[in-house]
């Protein structure tokens, strides 16, 4: 039964040890996010955005009302990873 192979294949395997253990991890990943946000207000990544123009729904809570409107995204606004 090929369920069989692959369960017993998956208990003798070997087990690696992670080369980073979590505070490291942490501190790359902290470390990482804190240049990349200096870089963005120094402008750094202004020439690899484009202007990016959508419709954006709009609702009116009052009369549930839904209307359109255009607009252009210029620049990022947060890390995404």
């Amino acid at each position: 039964m090929a369920i069989q192979g692959t369960v017993n294949g998956a208990t003798i395997a070997p087990t690696f040890v992670p080369e980073l253990n979590m505070p490291v991890a942490s501190a790359r990943s902290f470390f990482g996010n804190h240049s990349a946000t200096v870089f963005m207000a120094a402008g750094k990544f202004d020439a690899e955005i484009i202007p990016v123009t959508a419709k954006m729904a709009v609702l009116n809570r009052d009369t549930n009302e839904v209307t359109y409107r255009d607009v252009t995204a210029t620049k990022d606004v947060k890390i995404r990873f």
